[in-house]
Protein backbone atom coordinates (compact mmCIF):
# COMPACT_ATOMS: atom_id res chain seq x y z
CA UNK A 1 0.00 0.00 0.00
CA UNK A 2 1.25 3.31 -1.03
CA UNK A 3 1.39 6.30 1.12
CA UNK A 4 -0.05 9.86 0.27
CA UNK A 5 2.03 12.02 0.93
CA UNK A 6 0.43 15.63 2.51
CA UNK A 7 1.60 18.58 2.02
CA UNK A 8 -0.26 21.91 4.12
CA UNK A 9 0.44 25.86 2.87
CA UNK A 10 0.07 27.44 6.18
CA UNK A 11 0.01 31.33 6.71
CA UNK A 12 -1.73 34.42 7.61
CA UNK A 13 -4.60 35.59 5.32
CA UNK A 14 -3.47 37.44 1.70
CA UNK A 15 -0.58 35.21 1.64
CA UNK A 16 -1.34 33.50 -1.60
CA UNK A 17 -2.30 29.61 0.06
CA UNK A 18 -5.44 28.94 -1.85
CA UNK A 19 -3.53 30.00 -5.09
CA UNK A 20 -0.34 28.34 -4.91
CA UNK A 21 -1.76 25.37 -3.61
CA UNK A 22 -4.21 25.41 -6.72
CA UNK A 23 -1.29 26.21 -8.78
CA UNK A 24 1.00 22.94 -7.30
CA UNK A 25 -1.81 20.66 -7.79
CA UNK A 26 -2.03 21.18 -11.30
CA UNK A 27 1.74 21.30 -11.59
CA UNK A 28 2.07 17.46 -10.09
CA UNK A 29 -1.76 16.75 -11.32
CA UNK A 30 -2.41 15.91 -7.84
CA UNK A 31 -5.58 16.73 -5.55
CA UNK A 32 -6.35 19.24 -3.35
CA UNK A 33 -8.05 20.08 -0.47
CA UNK A 34 -9.44 23.61 -0.39
CA UNK A 35 -9.59 25.60 2.97
CA UNK A 36 -13.46 24.93 4.61
CA UNK A 37 -12.98 27.98 6.50
CA UNK A 38 -13.62 30.32 3.06
CA UNK A 39 -16.98 28.22 2.52
CA UNK A 40 -18.01 28.20 6.60
CA UNK A 41 -17.34 31.59 7.85
CA UNK A 42 -18.26 34.70 5.57
CA UNK A 43 -15.72 37.28 7.59
CA UNK A 44 -12.77 36.10 9.26
CA UNK A 45 -13.21 38.61 11.86
CA UNK A 46 -17.16 37.49 12.78
CA UNK A 47 -17.23 33.86 13.95
CA UNK A 48 -18.18 31.69 17.14
CA UNK A 49 -16.06 28.81 18.56
CA UNK A 50 -18.95 26.32 16.81
CA UNK A 51 -17.56 28.41 13.58
CA UNK A 52 -14.30 27.41 14.43
CA UNK A 53 -15.09 23.50 15.57
CA UNK A 54 -17.41 23.03 12.39
CA UNK A 55 -14.14 24.40 10.47
CA UNK A 56 -11.82 21.80 11.53
CA UNK A 57 -13.90 19.22 11.48
CA UNK A 58 -14.80 19.67 8.00
CA UNK A 59 -11.73 20.47 6.84
CA UNK A 60 -10.78 17.14 8.21
CA UNK A 61 -13.80 15.44 6.56
CA UNK A 62 -12.40 17.10 3.73
CA UNK A 63 -9.01 15.09 4.05
CA UNK A 64 -10.94 11.95 4.13
CA UNK A 65 -12.70 12.15 0.99
CA UNK A 66 -9.71 13.90 -1.18
CA UNK A 67 -7.53 10.34 0.40
CA UNK A 68 -10.34 7.85 -0.87
CA UNK A 69 -9.10 8.67 -4.46
CA UNK A 70 -5.56 10.65 -3.77
CA UNK A 71 -2.02 9.28 -5.49
CA UNK A 72 1.16 10.12 -3.85
CA UNK A 73 0.89 13.56 -3.51
CA UNK A 74 -2.17 15.67 -1.36
CA UNK A 75 -1.83 19.27 -1.18
CA UNK A 76 -4.05 21.16 1.79
CA UNK A 77 -4.68 24.54 1.73
CA UNK A 78 -4.77 25.32 5.79
CA UNK A 79 -5.26 22.82 8.96
CA UNK A 80 -6.06 22.80 12.27
CA UNK A 81 -3.61 24.61 14.18
CA UNK A 82 -4.40 27.44 11.96
CA UNK A 83 -8.23 27.24 12.68
CA UNK A 84 -6.92 26.62 16.54
CA UNK A 85 -4.76 29.95 15.88
CA UNK A 86 -8.13 32.06 15.25
CA UNK A 87 -9.56 31.23 18.37
CA UNK A 88 -6.45 32.23 20.38
CA UNK A 89 -6.37 35.39 18.54
CA UNK A 90 -9.66 36.14 19.03
CA UNK A 91 -10.18 35.13 23.03
CA UNK A 92 -7.25 34.04 24.00
CA UNK A 93 -8.18 30.56 24.69
CA UNK A 94 -7.77 27.13 22.34
CA UNK A 95 -10.73 24.86 21.03
CA UNK A 96 -11.18 21.39 22.06
CA UNK A 97 -10.27 19.60 18.80
CA UNK A 98 -10.75 15.80 18.83
CA UNK A 99 -7.23 14.07 18.29
CA UNK A 100 -8.65 12.26 14.88
CA UNK A 101 -9.15 15.54 13.68
CA UNK A 102 -5.22 16.78 14.28
CA UNK A 103 -4.01 13.16 13.30
CA UNK A 104 -5.39 13.54 9.45
CA UNK A 105 -4.19 17.04 9.44
CA UNK A 106 -0.68 15.44 10.02
CA UNK A 107 1.14 16.42 7.33
CA UNK A 108 4.91 15.40 5.66
CA UNK A 109 5.80 19.03 4.72
CA UNK A 110 4.38 22.21 6.01
CA UNK A 111 5.48 25.36 4.08
CA UNK A 112 4.83 28.65 5.79
CA UNK A 113 3.74 31.67 3.43
CA UNK A 114 5.38 35.15 4.30
CA UNK A 115 3.07 38.09 4.62
CA UNK A 116 6.07 39.86 2.14
CA UNK A 117 3.12 40.18 -0.65
CA UNK A 118 0.99 42.93 -0.96
CA UNK A 119 -2.35 42.50 1.07
CA UNK A 120 -5.48 41.94 -0.71
CA UNK A 121 -9.15 42.87 0.86
CA UNK A 122 -11.59 41.00 -0.57
CA UNK A 123 -14.20 41.63 1.71
CA UNK A 124 -14.05 38.57 4.17
CA UNK A 125 -10.12 39.29 5.47
CA UNK A 126 -9.49 41.34 8.80
CA UNK A 127 -8.06 44.46 8.18
CA UNK A 128 -4.74 45.14 6.92
CA UNK A 129 -3.59 46.28 10.41
CA UNK A 130 -4.94 42.63 12.04
CA UNK A 131 -2.58 40.69 8.88
CA UNK A 132 0.63 40.97 11.36
CA UNK A 133 -1.20 40.25 14.39
CA UNK A 134 -2.50 37.46 13.03
CA UNK A 135 1.04 36.21 11.36
CA UNK A 136 2.18 36.25 14.87
CA UNK A 137 -0.49 34.26 16.57
CA UNK A 138 0.02 31.87 13.82
CA UNK A 139 3.28 31.37 14.20
CA UNK A 140 3.33 30.77 18.05
CA UNK A 141 0.41 28.39 17.73
CA UNK A 142 2.19 26.05 15.43
CA UNK A 143 5.36 26.57 17.83
CA UNK A 144 3.55 25.26 20.42
CA UNK A 145 2.35 22.73 18.58
CA UNK A 146 5.60 21.60 17.58
CA UNK A 147 4.64 21.78 13.78
CA UNK A 148 7.88 22.24 11.98
CA UNK A 149 7.77 24.43 9.08
CA UNK A 150 9.39 26.26 6.03
CA UNK A 151 9.11 29.99 5.09
CA UNK A 152 8.10 30.41 1.42
CA UNK A 153 8.61 33.87 0.37
CA UNK A 154 9.12 36.38 -2.43
CA UNK A 155 7.22 36.99 -5.58
CA UNK A 156 4.90 35.24 -6.74
CA UNK A 157 6.78 33.48 -9.24
CA UNK A 158 9.50 32.63 -6.40
CA UNK A 159 6.75 31.62 -4.19
CA UNK A 160 5.88 29.01 -6.72
CA UNK A 161 9.38 27.90 -7.52
CA UNK A 162 10.37 27.43 -3.77
CA UNK A 163 7.28 25.23 -3.12
CA UNK A 164 7.97 23.25 -6.30
CA UNK A 165 11.19 22.28 -5.08
CA UNK A 166 10.43 21.47 -1.78
CA UNK A 167 7.52 19.32 -2.97
CA UNK A 168 9.71 17.44 -5.52
CA UNK A 169 12.25 17.02 -2.95
CA UNK A 170 9.52 14.61 -1.04
CA UNK A 171 9.86 11.89 -4.35
CA UNK A 172 7.35 9.90 -4.67
CA UNK A 173 4.06 12.15 -6.23
CA UNK A 174 6.81 14.71 -7.95
CA UNK A 175 7.17 15.50 -11.76
CA UNK A 176 10.07 16.75 -11.90
CA UNK A 177 9.60 16.87 -15.84
CA UNK A 178 6.80 19.58 -16.54
CA UNK A 179 7.39 23.30 -16.34
CA UNK A 180 5.75 25.59 -14.82
CA UNK A 181 3.34 27.31 -17.16
CA UNK A 182 4.11 30.89 -16.64
CA UNK A 183 7.82 29.78 -17.60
Amino acid sequence: MSHTRKVVLLGTESTGKTTLTQQLAAHFEAPCVLEAGRDLIAHSGSFTRADLLAVATEQARRIVQALKTAGPLLLIDTDVHITQSYAWFAWGEMLVVPADVYALHRADLYLYLTADVPYVQDGTRLAASERLRLDLSHRQTLAAAGVPFVEIRGTWAERFRQAAHLVEALGEGANTEKPHPEE
